[in-house]
């Protein structure tokens, strides 16, 4: 049971990590771009 909330919410933080990183380039990094 806590092993999918746990999955979904690393998935969410990273996400959300990628957004904090990237900065203003949000739509360059949700394709996958890196700098």
């Amino acid at each position: 049971m806590e092993g999918d909330e746990l999955a979904l919410y690393n998935m969410v933080n990273g996400i959300i990590q990628e957004y904090v990183v990237c900065g203003q380039g949000l739509t360059i990094c949700g394709l996958g771009w890196h700098n």
